[in-house]
């Protein structure tokens, strides 16, 4: 019988503050990230398909910390992106601190993987 394994194979940030790059800052943080991907069903229909893949996602985090909207990258088919949109809500984040000490806002980019093991 297969057996899950969902792993969060990397975790990027990148930030922006007004449309900007900054330098010399320090970008939002999900901090319950690994928690949350605890939470994440695998589709039984994709483990049935075998479907595998990576879910990238970018979130824009406002500077109280709090997820504003989110933005698929790529995703290896609709029920794994769905699986992911479902636990977004319960992330939380550290907001991004700008060169000046300021919280601003910024984005967060998470990769998931979807892998099945035997």
């Amino acid at each position: 019988m297969k057996k899950l394994a969902l792993m969060l194979s990397a975790v990027c940030f990148i930030l922006f503050a007004n449309g900007q790059q900054l330098s010399a800052a320090k970008a939002a943080e999900a901090t319950n990230y690994k928690e949350v991907l605890s939470q994440i069903d695998y589709p039984l229909a994709s483990m049935q398909e075998g479907t595998e893949g990576r879910v990238i996602v970018s979130l824009k985090v406002n500077a109280e910390g709090n997820l504003v909207s989110h933005e698929f990258i790529s995703y290896p088919c609709s029920k794994l992106k769905r699986a992911v949109t479902k636990v977004l809500p319960n992330l939380k984040f550290t907001p991004a601190i700008n060169q000046h000490g300021n919280a601003v806002a910024g984005r967060v980019t998470i990769p998931i993987t979807f892998r099945l093991a035997i």
